[in-house]
């Protein structure tokens, strides 16, 4: 048998080697593009919730910092039939407002948990009692959670009592 050394074309080895290289070049490649997909993913979800969060955590601030009576009251089951009333609680995840019998959903179901509340009282420096509205707003999408506190003064209230509660009453001037 003659070799003749001027065949060309690749032979079963070199065939081999080089699909092996590709495979492993292509593996690299999905590996990358499966990091890169979820990584988008998740702080594509995780900005969803810090941006749901904020918005809300704006609204309330916005709502009650001027209002002109407040209180704290369980979730609302039966709503007080007066149109200068407004409530802010949690329903099905979901932070609502209700406003003259109409409820709007500020966030998303995001709201794994109860919100709570809570009234206070600060002195300042120039021992002045204000009323504080705090809060924290928890949220969850998918394996992304996000938490945001807020102290709100109320700068229309005094006097009000020491005390937690699941819901907002308010009206604004």
């Amino acid at each position: 048998m003659i070799l003749r050394r001027d065949c060309k074309g690749l032979t079963l080895i070199e065939l081999v080697i080089a699909l092996g290289l590709l495979a492993s070049i292509l593996a690299l490649g999905y590996a990358l593009y499966f990091f890169a997909t979820s990584s988008f993913n998740r702080g594509e979800t995780q900005s969803r919730v810090q941006f749901d969060l904020r918005m809300a955590s704006a609204f309330i601030t916005k709502e009650v910092r001027n209002a002109t009576s407040l209180a704290l009251i369980p979730t609302p089951t039966a709503f007080v039939n007066n149109n200068n009333m407004n409530y802010i609680f949690v329903r099905d995840g979901r932070i609502i407002h209700r406003l003259n019998g109409v409820e709007t959903a500020k966030t998303d179901a995001i709201i794994p948990e109860p919100l709570i509340f809570r009234l206070h009282q600060l002195t300042d420096a120039d021992n002045i009692v204000r009323n504080v509205l705090e809060f924290t707003l928890t949220g969850r999408l998918a394996a992304q959670q996000h938490s945001i506190s807020t102290e709100v003064f109320l700068n229309n209230l005094h006097g009000l009592s020491i005390q937690d509660n699941h819901a907002i009453r308010y009206a604004k001037p």
